[in-house]
């Protein structure tokens, strides 16, 4: 019982920071914490040939996705 309670709590706690970290997320801001993770992006981007200025199209998104099902 104490454990859902504290999991509870924490959730609460947390809500509200990820909310704002994933709506800046689907706005395509900038974010504060993004230098701590552009070391590992900009190597992965440039092993896989993307750029991450470009959007995809639902066609791209479509294979991507049924891609990603299939590795998985």
């Amino acid at each position: 019982m104490l454990e859902a309670v504290c999991l509870l709590v924490l959730a609460i706690i947390l809500a509200y920071p990820l909310g704002k970290y994933l709506a800046a997320i689907m706005k395509n801001g900038v974010m504060t914490i993004d230098p701590a993770f552009n070391w590992i992006e900009k190597p992965m981007y440039a092993v896989l040939g993307t750029n991450p200025k470009h959007g995809m199209n639902a066609k791209t998104y479509s294979i991507s996705f049924a891609l990603s099902c299939l590795v998985v």
